[in-house]
């Protein structure tokens, strides 16, 4: 048997491997996001030169390993950003009338369908039209089974509360649509 170090029990700030390195692959993560937006965009958010310039020479390398190390690199950098600002500046849920719009959007895509997706990808342009038309799908068979539901048989008292829920494909849908106006913003 081999004894393993332990940590004191009075140690407050053991970080185990594991969360270091969830937290490296989530700073990466955000360092890919943030490589999507647009030049003007960026520097407008709250980040050192070298990030910005490592953030701006992604869109220029194309081969696939290089930006695989590229973006390995980027999330290094992102080690000494300060994460709260980043997120908080890219956060579009700050602003309650861009929720009030992409609550419409979402009901409007709801009851149009594939006619209104060619719109939605006119003000998303970062937005994938497969991608987003299976959240529209999905979202409207969740809703037509729901509606069945309902007619088949009555509710009971305690569904009423229940139904003030979302259902969890226009849940997703709204995330996605979320997603892209903090990509978009």
């Amino acid at each position: 048997m081999s004894l393993r170090h332990l940590p004191e029990e009075d140690d407050e700030f053991f970080i185990s491997k594991s969360d270091q390195k969830r937290s490296v692959d989530r700073l990466q993560a955000l360092g890919e996001r943030l490589a999507e937006l647009s030049d003007k965009q960026l520097k407008q958010l709250p980040i050192d030169d070298m990030l910005l310039k490592a953030l701006l020479d992604t869109k220029k390398i194309k081969a696939n390993e290089a930006l695989r190390r590229h973006k390995q690199y980027i999330g290094k950098l992102m080690r000494h950003a300060d994460e709260a600002a980043l997120l908080a500046a890219m956060h579009p849920l700050k602003n309650p009338a861009l929720q009030r719009q992409l609550d419409l959007i979402q009901a409007r895509l709801l009851q149009q369908g594939d006619s209104y997706i060619g719109e939605v990808l006119a003000k998303f342009p970062a937005a994938d039209r497969h991608t987003l038309r299976q959240y529209v799908r999905q979202a409207q068979q969740e809703q037509s089974k729901l509606a069945a539901a309902v007619a088949a048989k009555p509710e009971p008292p305690d569904a009423a509360e229940s139904a003030d829920l979302p259902a969890p494909a226009q849940h997703r849908l709204w995330l996605h649509l979320r997603e892209l106006a903090a990509i978009n913003s």
